[in-house]
């Protein structure tokens, strides 16, 4: 997708399963986030906690590659690194979190961030 796609007033995108339950542990722990947030023209973000500097990416097994669960699908892995090299340097802290270990317990991703 473009810049010009996120940057528009008329984005929408859909909630994922994963991105619900990040959603709903940020929430019942009152910490302040921004979803599907464009960062600079480097990207759109899953979540911007602009108390921490920090981006959370969900990342589902299938489209991303998950090492467990999708190995041999590749497509996505480059296009993940650059962006979180981008964003690194431009001085975020990035974390990204697979779907089963989001599904496992999304109280622990965000135990990780926190500790």
């Amino acid at each position: 997708l473009s810049i010009a796609h996120y940057n528009s007033p008329n984005r929408w995108f859909k909630d994922t399963s994963i991105e619900i339950k990040i959603k709903e542990e940020l929430t019942k722990r009152n910490i302040l986030y921004k979803q599907n947030e464009p960062i600079q023209g480097i990207a759109n973000v899953d979540f911007y906690l602009p108390n921490f500097n920090i981006i959370i990416e969900c990342d589902g097994c299938f489209w991303h590659g998950c090492p467990e669960h999708n190995p041999n699908w590749t497509k996505r892995k480059e296009k993940d690194a650059i962006k979180t090299q981008k964003l690194t340097k431009s001085g975020y802290k990035v974390f990204r979190f697979w779907e089963h270990e989001i599904n496992k317990s999304p109280e622990e991703c965000i135990n990780t961030i926190f500790k």
